[in-house]
């Protein structure tokens, strides 16, 4: 730890010398390494915590538990972006989705006026127009809820 906040750079350093500096002052390793995991709040890092103070505990080779670590967070990693690629066309169509009728009344609004004004002058149509506002929001939060999957 001593040789990881020499050598790297902020912030994981700092981090490290903040482990040392409470196990300097009488703190547990265990309770300090459990600090650095709270502050930091990646759940990587949380897994590289806890595979470190259970190694301590119980033994074992800690260069072999942290490589199959370190290749579990490249294939998160690697899903995350995977994911990532194939929901944006979702994302994608949900703004285009959304967009679609905004873009359309401009364009009559624009093209011919008096297409939209019953719609724009009844309270019918007003309430149309609100019950689609409504509807809209509701399908694009739809749409962002399913292609928002959490790795």
């Amino acid at each position: 730890m001593e040789i990881i906040s020499r050598e790297m750079q902020p912030p994981m350093s700092t981090e490290f010398a903040n482990v040392m500096r409470n196990t300097a002052l009488g703190r547990t390793v265990e309770d300090a390494l459990q600090e650095m995991d709270q502050r930091v709040g990646n759940e990587d890092f949380s897994l590289v915590i806890t595979a470190v103070l259970i190694q301590q505990q119980v033994g074992g080779n800690l260069a072999t538990i942290l490589d199959t670590i370190r290749e579990t967070i490249s294939e998160r990693i690697r899903l995350r972006r995977e994911v990532g690629t194939l929901t944006a066309q979702g994302k994608f169509s949900g703004i285009v989705l959304t967009c679609i009728p905004v873009a359309l009344g401009l364009f009559f609004a624009i093209s011919s006026p008096e297409y939209l004004k019953p719609l724009l002058t009844t309270s019918i149509g007003k309430m149309a127009i609100g019950v689609a506002v409504v509807m809209e929001i509701i399908g694009y939060l739809l749409i962002s809820r399913i292609v928002d999957i959490k790795i």
